[in-house]
């Protein structure tokens, strides 16, 4: 019998003790089936699982915004403790929050992990609380069960094990916070945004309220036990009561304040980041099917065929991949397992793995947290864009519904799990959120109907806590006589700090720039690839210096005279959403850059090019696809970028574009080097070392873009060194 079926037991007699948790469960499997494009490597063979205990958590640091919270001292100093994150949007744009940002310090815990079928698993803990209840519940020689007296007195009364008739009315019910017709007005609003190529990718939520939290109030026990009956990949459980303005241990910067109870009941199917020394790892999850046991593939094919799934999956890797090249080492940043399938109960979920190295190995866990929140799979692309419109088409704030819990050992190691399929309150009421991916590809009337569906799914869970009957629901009761042989859990007492002082610290090889004249120009249009694209220039050896072009603005004059004097040596105009009109700056930039210095213009940055020659956007189609994997069909020879192939798909993210036949009529000075359905896919100036490209080389998808980087940059030197 697995130790993980002990653990409902000792929740049992832990909860006897306090009502105050945090908890971190993880469940973590083998992939079902690889994709053909995985990176080579043995599959883990084994299921690892981990079961984490913190006792009365001392609430060390609560702000109410994302900055200052981020830069308080005690969050950022690298200490042992729990992140607890609400959904927040760019700093750049206009937000209110709904719950506030906290830190808790964990002293007294017990942090279990193993192998789901090995004997024992490692113990580390902290305190001296916890180990002496392990302890005494170990001596007991397993006589206590879940039904029998606590092995010790009770600090607190247990709450009723049954939902009483009289209450039943009252903690059931939840009510819809929109409409069925206010949430279809919503997405088709955000698939008009996407035609018009204004964002490509939004995640649409919509919350439920639920009764209030003085009323229904869910045990850690019972959260164990019900995740024991059916383990997601993540599970997190915090319950804090509410304190008065002189407790000095629940403090925030500037002074005391008072904490309402806070409560979040969750089981996550997705990871965020996690850290190990200077490692860092992402695995979003895109695309949802039925998980069928009696096919060789478990239908995993069904995913990879449909192409609203790859697309989105797509779309959602190539963020994840921005968002991690911000701290990490430029070319360290790799997508080892794209489109990999994995259980999650009777259902398939496809996610990707990406990793990579970071650059500064001494920077703070919360500084990575900081630069790659919101999370990219709950907002969508780009994000600076889709956060602003959600917050104006979205009726109810978020909270902590979409946001991150992450717990902290130590200044170089972490896991988060992002909070969706979760029930959460702060001080008042109950309320729980559900989402779904938006693209052009989306059904509306199908994705109403799914919110539905998945609430009525979802809300199950909330009866079954509610009730304290999660571990009988099974079948089989849990109970302490489940335990392993109890002489072996007596040699798991070892502190954890002589764990966490072997924390891994990995070796980097920095890059140097190449020495040259002046750094490359990227003008940045506030795109959610944008740093995919400078990482894969600084690998090869280009100084970059990066231009937000705010829209609408062209009064920086000092930059603009640097540009007219040359203090560049190259320019590379990013993606982005939106026209090249909404982009006056990029516009000035170009008409004063120097006719011999070379020019890169990818997506909007390549229509920018050819605007300004006098050609006309055209809307690709009434219902562009964003993420699509296409080849390019070659139309005439490259002049400048010798070296490149386009043989090999490539990642369209445009929902406007430029006609083969316009540019041939209205700007004969570019040559068109590639089409994509009668398209202007790739072009080059005749006369200068300009290029543009429609597609985004810069994806992990673009299996040509490489090439076509390293042809630039080739380019770029010849004509530095010239």
């Amino acid at each position: 019998m697995s130790w993980l079926e002990s653990m409902g037991a000792l929740a049992q007699v832990l909860q006897r003790h306090s009502d105050e948790w945090i908890c971190f469960f993880q469940y973590e499997t083998p992939a079902l089936v690889r994709h053909s494009s995985a990176v080579p490597e043995a599959l883990p063979e084994r299921t690892r699982v981990r079961c984490y205990f913190a006792l009365r958590p001392a609430i060390e640091v609560r702000s109410s915004t994302s900055q200052e919270f981020f830069s308080d001292a005690r969050v950022s100093d690298g200490r042992a403790g729990a992140f607890l994150i609400p959904y927040f949007a760019p700093e750049e744009v206009a937000t209110s929050h709904s719950a506030p940002f906290l830190f808790f310090r964990c002293d007294d815990f017990l942090d279990f992990r193993g192998e789901l079928e090995a004997d024992v698993p490692a113990l580390q803990w902290g305190g001296e609380t916890l180990p002496q209840i392990l302890k005494e519940w170990i001596d007991s020689e397993g006589k206590a069960t879940v039904d029998s007296d606590p092995l010790v007195p009770s600090v607190q009364k247990e709450a009723p094990q049954c939902i009483e008739p009289s209450q039943r009315a009252s903690v059931l019910s939840w009510k819809e916070s929109q409409t069925e017709e206010s949430i279809r007005s919503m997405l088709l609003a955000l698939k008009e945004l996407m035609r018009k190529g204004e964002c490509y990718l939004a995640n649409a939520s919509t919350r439920m309220v639920g009764p209030s939290a003085c009323d229904a109030h869910i045990r850690m026990c019972d959260f164990v036990n019900e995740w024991l009956r059916a383990p997601s990949r993540f599970g997190v459980y915090v319950h804090t009561q509410a304190t008065e303005a002189s407790n000095p241990s629940h403090t925030v910067s500037g002074g005391n304040l008072p904490a309402p109870e806070t409560a979040i009941v969750c089981f996550s199917p997705e990871r965020f980041i996690s850290r190990t020394g200077t490692c860092v790892r992402t695995e979003p999850v895109k695309g949802t099917s039925l998980l069928d046991a009696h096919r060789a593939d478990y239908g995993a094919n069904a995913l990879w065929m449909s192409q609203k799934e790859m697309c989105e999956q797509t779309l959602v890797t190539d963020l994840l991949r921005n968002d991690l090249n911000t701290v990490c080492v430029p070319g360290s940043v790799t997508v080892d397992s794209p489109f990999e399938v994995r259980a999650a109960g009777d259902l398939l979920q496809m996610q990707s793995v990406i990793q990579g190295q970071l650059e500064n190995p001494l920077i703070s866990n919360a500084e990575i947290l900081q630069r790659t929140l919101p999370a990219g799979s709950v907002t969508g692309t780009p994000k600076q864009a889709v956060c602003q419109y959600l917050s104006e088409l979205e009726s109810t704030p978020r909270g902590y519904y979409t946001g991150v819990f992450a717990l902290a050992a130590g200044a170089s190691q972490f896991d988060s799990a992002l909070l969706i399929r979760g029930f959460f309150s702060y001080g008042s009421v109950w309320n729980a959120g559900m989402g779904a991916g938006i693209t052009t590809l989306s059904d509306v009337s199908a994705e109403v109907s799914e919110f539905s569906l998945k609430w009525q799914s979802f809300s199950q869970r909330w009866v079954r806590l509610l009730n304290g009957r999660a571990a009988q629901a099974t079948g089989h009761a849990v109970d302490a006589h489940a335990l392993v042989p109890l002489e072996k859990w007596r040699s798991l007492l070892v502190p954890a700090a002589a764990v966490l002082a072997g924390s891994e610290q990995i070796s980097i090889n920095r890059l140097q720039p190449a020495k040259c004249a002046a750094p490359v120009l990227f003008l940045d249009h506030f795109d959610s690839f944008a740093q995919n694209l400078v990482a894969a220039l600084r690998e090869r050896g280009c100084p970059v210096e990066q231009k937000l072009s705010s829209q609408g603005s062209t009064d920086d004059e000092d930059f603009l005279n640097r540009v007219e004097q040359g203090a560049y040596s190259a320019l590379v105009l990013s993606p982005g959403p939106g026209r090249p009109d909404d982009y006056p700056l990029s516009q000035k930039v170009l008409s004063l850059w120097p006719e011999e210095r070379p020019v890169l213009g990818v997506c909007l940055g390549h229509q920018l090019l050819l605007t300004a020659s006098g050609c006309t956007l055209e809307l690709v189609a009434g219902n562009p696809v964003h993420g699509r994997s296409e080849k390019v069909e070659p139309l005439f020879p490259p002049m400048w970028l010798k070296d490149n192939s386009s043989s090999d798909d490539s990642v369209f993210y445009n929902s406007w574009a430029v006609s083969a036949t316009e540019l041939m009529k209205s700007a004969a000075q570019w040559q068109v080097t590639g089409v994509n359905g009668g398209w202007v896919a790739s072009c080059e100036h005749t006369l200068r070392p300009w290029v543009g490209v429609q597609f985004h080389p810069e994806s992990f998808a673009s299996l040509a873009g490489k090439r076509l980087i390293d042809a630039f940059v080739d380019l770029w030197r010849s004509r530095t060194l010239a």
